[in-house]
């Protein structure tokens, strides 16, 4: 239930240029967190947090937010939230680890997703880019942004682009692994 909440708050911060003085509706197949929109509590202290987040958001936006329940049956984006996508593979932590010791401390993740950004030494999610626009990335496509040579660069790209980025990190001299 707290994922289908944070789903819900992830949403609309990618859309908040759009729902800025609208009426939205939103149908989520999960009735706790429909019940703890329409009564404004929930047992659940993560929910509650998760809703003074959105609350925040749509009075910033002057949005009217009212959501809706529709069963998991009839939702379209459940299933494809459940199936395994190879663009959410990474290292494993250890290696990770390993490699930050060695060559980092990278400040910049350039092929990432939200779910799986690579954390700093503190256990931050370190600045990252994404193929589409998220509510964490730094930038979308990282072959479109402007990169500093003062910055150390991750570099774990989708197989079918690793020749197309080694040409690009070496054309724009970046300082990557």
């Amino acid at each position: 239930m707290v994922k289908e909440a944070l789903a819900l708050k992830n949403a609309l911060i990618c859309i908040k240029t759009l729902i800025i003085n609208k009426r939205v509706t939103a149908e989520v197949d999960n009735q706790a967190v429909v019940y703890a929109w329409n009564n404004q509590y929930s047992k659940n202290n993560l929910i509650n947090e998760i809703m003074k987040e959105i609350f925040q958001l749509t009075f910033q936006q002057n949005c009217n937010l009212s959501l809706s329940y529709i069963h998991t049956s009839e939702n379209p984006s459940d299933y494809l939230s459940r199936v395994y996508s190879k663009s959410d593979a990474s290292i494993s932590k250890r290696t990770w680890i390993y490699i930050q010791q060695k060559f980092g401390p990278h400040s910049v993740d350039m092929f990432s997703l939200d779910s799986n950004a690579m954390l700093d030494n503190e256990g931050f999610e370190i600045s990252h880019f994404t193929p589409y626009k998220t509510p964490l990335s730094s930038g979308v496509d990282a072959f479109a942004q402007i990169y500093k040579s003062s910055e150390i660069y991750y570099a774990f790209p989708p197989f079918c682009l690793i020749s197309a980025v080694v040409k690009f990190i070496i054309q724009e001299k970046l300082h990557a692994l």
